[in-house]
């Protein structure tokens, strides 16, 4: 994972959810290059979106080994 798609899983995990738009005003960068880096982040699991909105993908208690 880059240092990129880091900041923005960050965001996304401290906000819960929100446009692509907000978290590039937020992180003062291009929306096209945090759009970018959640379409990484859903490949690897990790994000999921409904349209336009997207929230971070917690891991099930069994992803983490709770059950």
């Amino acid at each position: 994972m880059t240092p990129f798609d880091q900041s923005v899983l960050a965001y996304y995990q401290q906000h819960g959810g929100a446009t692509a738009w907000i978290c590039a005003s937020a992180l003062q960068v291009d929306r096209e290059e945090v759009s970018k880096a959640l379409q990484r982040l859903k490949r690897k699991g990790v994000m999921k979106n409904n349209g336009p909105f997207w929230e971070w993908k917690a891991p099930s208690r069994q992803e983490v080994g709770y059950e």
